[in-house]
């Protein structure tokens, strides 16, 4: 399945410079902890503008995943990560689940085969002990 090409949009260079700064006015409103955290590198601002920069990156990644998704197209790749299209492969992957399950009915039959061995062996076992307990 082809992406459909997304059309150049400048707005939405404004989308996200709003985005990030109501993400940094609600970090600062949120407050500053009273001890700050290593990342923060003793500086409070530095800690909202942190902030505000992980909600935008995590707001972007969910966003383009979802609109991906809704277009028919699940990603594969995302950043380095990327797994296999097994598209491709399925027609290889059916071939092979069809000779394991031959596979799988010979091995049954002989079961099958053994299991009714068996149980004439047990039949002529138990007749054998039942025709003559005294003659042993």
């Amino acid at each position: 399945m082809t992406r459909p090409p997304l059309k150049p949009w400048r707005g939405w260079l404004w989308v996200v410079g709003v985005g990030y700064a109501a993400a940094l006015l609600v970090s600062i409103l949120y407050g500053t902890p009273h001890a700050l955290p290593g990342v923060a590198l003793g500086l409070p601002m530095l800690l909202q503008i942190e902030r505000a920069a992980a909600v935008i990156g995590v707001l972007a990644a969910v966003a383009t995943v979802a609109y991906l998704t809704s277009l028919g197209y699940l990603p594969t790749q995302l950043g380095n990560i990327g797994y296999p299209d097994l598209g491709g492969r399925q027609h290889e992957l059916e071939q092979r689940v069809a000779s394991l399950a031959t596979a799988v009915g010979g091995r049954l039959a002989l079961l099958e085969q053994g299991k009714e061995r068996t149980d004439e062996a047990v039949k002529l076992i138990a007749e054998q002990l039942e025709r003559s307990p005294d003659d042993r």
